[in-house]
């Protein structure tokens, strides 16, 4: 390890210095073997050498020309740090190399980080020490650095396996707070701005990290550094970043603790409003120009921050504020009926359903968010319906019966018989038991099988006395999802079976039916009890008509069974008889067989 320390420090001088990369297929079929070789419970000493080694490596493959493979080598060390043992790097190797290295802000260095103050250990507890005096001797060029310790160091998880005593910790995070706002409080917030953008990100994140951490622990905020943290607010109004953002989304969250004034918190309300529209309509924007890869931890925390901005609304605003904000959103839907612009309006309902309605919201604002989602259902989802265009654009589809899942899923939400009506008239006109499943197209039936699926399975746990009302729609829809598997590729080639990923992704999509069927006994069984025989005899026909079911893999055929012998408990003791009638002789074979399951299975009451 002393060798591999040497020549770490070497090549850290030494970075930046492009390199011929040869053999760069070879190298990346090597690295996809690495990536699938896991090396989690590897002794610790083990696992250190490994990766120093791959980071020793790594050195060379960063600079090299290769986009693919740089990204994929990264990807294994991340890895490699952040599953299973955690590998000891700092026994053998400082900070300070790895920085030179990666850079502060690298996902490697960040896994790094992550995981050392996760797992503290008495080495990386003095790093941490040396690295909050380098700050403060170097505070410019550190500060990216201290506030990614910072915001690992203040979790719950920091410090998992106790080796450093509570005390020590808690020590060493006030001492990071202590220099965090000595640091912000000597800056002008409005001189940074113009001057160094990347340090005003940095001075904006450290407001967010120290304002939360505060407000969370009940700590006591100074006026001095409430009215530099109020500096760097009105700053942030006037830039677009992720920092800016969760500066001024943590502002509304704690404004009682930062004592913001009305006529303040109207500006980052509006600010923060504006944004999250652009924000989404930028996700369904085309954008033909970008290429760079996304950021994940960036798309995280905007996700976050524009959860919390939608509970803020609710539980804060009136009624008649949130009202207006619906009707703009209404009218822009009405005004440009483009598929895109669809998305983007019940994506904003989606977020809305999702995270703005738990507990202490009025009942007032409930009524104008259901009244709002009513009318763009009526008015731009369903006459999608009528003119069958919903398969014109596939991600629109999808997107409208997501936005239905999140709506239908919050029990909150007092949706009137009417908007109901709308989602289960959408769902019946799409009739995938009519989708031709072609060879390539597999996976968005799969999604588009999952989707619908998902919106019966809670409109049945969630809404059971709007399903017991519509019972005949209800199952046309199921029966369709059902009748789906049953035809899936029924008109390709005899010599073409099958294959075992599709046989056990059919099965899957019939488990929520199945588990439909088991909360339809406890909840609409009295209602059912009368249509349970034509269900069943309705999914008895699907089998007999395809012409080459997927019930004849057991698998598939057992799935689809247990949904029968639901319906065989439910119905009353005479329909056994009609159906014996007025089936036909290969249905009356199909029913047969059913019914013997259905004794086998679900019906023996003896001992074995």
């Amino acid at each position: 390890m002393k060798k591999i320390r040497k020549l770490l420090d070497k090549k850290a001088d030494k970075k930046g210095e492009p390199i011929a990369l040869g053999g760069s297929s070879e190298l990346k079929d090597l690295l996809h073997i690495l990536n699938s070789i896991r090396i989690d419970e590897l002794a610790e000493t083990q696992k250190t050498i490994i990766v120093a080694v791959g980071i020793l490596v790594f050195t060379d493959v960063m600079d090299c020309d290769d986009s693919d493979v740089v990204t994929l080598h990264g990807n294994i060390i991340n890895k490699q740090l952040t599953f299973g043992m955690v590998p000891n790097l700092l026994k053998f190797l400082n900070i300070d190399t790895l920085i030179r290295i990666f850079g502060q802000s690298s996902p490697v260095m960040v896994a790094f980080i992550r995981q050392t103050v996760t797992y503290l250990t008495s080495e990386a507890f003095d790093s941490l020490r040396t690295t909050l005096a380098q700050f403060l001797e170097q505070s410019d060029e550190r500060v990216e650095l201290v506030l990614t310790i910072f915001f690992y160091l203040q979790k719950s998880n920091a410090n998992r396996l106790k080796l450093i005593p509570a005390e020590q910790v808690s020590d060493l995070l006030a001492e990071y707070v202590d220099a965090i706002e000595s640091f912000i409080g000597g800056k002008s917030a409005k001189k940074v701005r113009k001057s160094d953008v990347a340090l005003f990100n940095h001075l904006l994140k450290g407001c967010s990290l120290i304002i939360h951490y505060k407000a969370a622990n009940k700590k006591e905020l100074t006026e001095e550094l409430r009215e530099v943290f109020l500096q760097f607010v009105d700053q942030a109004l006037k830039v677009d970043s992720l920092s800016s953002s969760t500066l001024l989304t943590n502002a509304l969250q704690h404004k009682n603790f930062l004592k913001l004034d009305p006529e303040r918190i109207e500006l980052v309300v509006e600010n923060r409003w504006a944004s999250f529209l652009s924000q989404l309509r930028a996700e369904y924007a085309p954008d033909f120009n970008s290429t760079d890869d996304p950021d994940v931890d960036a798309a995280h925390m905007q996700s976050k921050n524009v959860k919390v901005f939608a509970s803020f609304l609710t539980h804060h605003q009136t009624y008649e504020k949130l009202a207006t904000r619906f009707e703009q959103l209404k009218k822009e839907a009405t005004a440009d009926r483009s598929y895109r612009t669809k998305q983007f309006v019940l994506r904003v309902y989606s977020i809305f359903a999702k995270n703005a309605f738990a507990s202490g919201v009025n009942q007032d604002v409930e009524k104008v968010f259901v009244r709002s989602f009513g009318k763009v259902v009526a008015e731009e989802v369903v006459p999608l319906c009528v003119l069958k265009k919903f398969f014109d654009d596939r991600s629109c589809l999808e997107e409208i019966l997501s936005c239905f899942a999140a709506v239908v899923s919050n029990p909150k939400l007092t949706l009137v018989p009417s908007i109901m009506d709308h989602m289960l008239e959408f769902l019946s006109s799409i009739n995938i038991k009519k989708y031709a499943v072609k060879d390539g197209e597999e996976k968005a039936f799969y999604q588009l099988h999952r989707l619908i699926s998902d919106v019966l399975y809670l409109m049945m746990i969630i809404r059971p006395n709007y399903v017991a009302h519509r019972l005949p729609q209800y199952f046309y829809v199921f029966n369709g999802l059902i009748a789906s598997v049953i035809s899936y590729k029924e008109d390709r080639p005899i010599d073409k079976p099958l294959n075992s990923f599709e046989i056990l992704t059919l099965s899957d999509l019939l488990l929520p039916l199945e588990k439909i069927m088991s909360h339809a006994a406890k909840k609409v069984a009295k209602d059912l009890r009368i249509m349970a025989p034509y269900v069943l005899a309705q999914i008895i026909n699907f089998i007999i008509q395809s012409k080459r079911p997927t019930t004849l893999h057991e698998k598939i055929a057992q799935t689809v069974y247990n949904v029968c012998y639901g319906l065989i408990e439910m119905y009353d003791k005479h329909s056994a008889s009609y159906l014996l009638r007025t089936c036909d002789e290969a249905s009356k074979n199909v029913y047969t067989e059913i019914v013997k399951g259905f004794r086998k299975y679900r019906s023996f009451k003896g001992k074995i």
